[in-house]
């Protein structure tokens, strides 16, 4: 094994979601390679900027963030949009404390799950269920 901050670095980079540390002032602090790729943007372009460069016009995304900033609680399925090249995509985010050792709130961690290929089997799904629940009111209707 490599020494604790390199192994906890390589953790860090290797999460299949997007991960993303605020400060308290709201500002992106760090970054995993995940987010790079799921806004097709380079870290550079909204490093130090406001949580709303990712997440625009969306308010209860920086409400919910201040308000673990305050409390500590976590927040777990907060749907949002993801914003890249001008176009929205659907995201889950699980909104947590950053902690220092002594358990002190120095931030806030944002883990980003992308969305767009559930709700796209989901909407493929759709008509599926209506045919069979249609089907099945069928079979009823001629039963009796």
């Amino acid at each position: 094994m490599t020494d604790p901050e390199r192994l906890h670095q390589n953790i860090f980079y290797s999460i299949i979601d997007g991960v993303l540390l605020i400060s308290p002032s709201m500002t992106i602090q760090v970054s995993n390679l995940t987010v790079e790729d799921m806004f097709h943007r380079s870290s550079d372009s909204f490093m130090n900027r406001g949580l709303d460069e990712l997440f625009p016009r969306q308010p209860h995304v920086l409400d919910i963030a201040r308000k673990v900033l305050v409390t500590g609680a976590c927040y777990h399925d907060v749907e949002a949009e993801g914003c890249r090249n001008h176009a929205r995509f659907p995201v889950n985010l699980t909104i947590s404390p950053f902690l220092e050792s002594n358990d002190s709130i120095q931030g806030v961690v944002i883990l980003i799950k992308n969305m767009s290929l559930i709700r796209e089997l989901e909407e493929r799904q759709r008509p599926t269920d209506h045919l069979n629940n249609l089907g099945a009111v069928t079979m009823g209707m001629a039963h009796e």
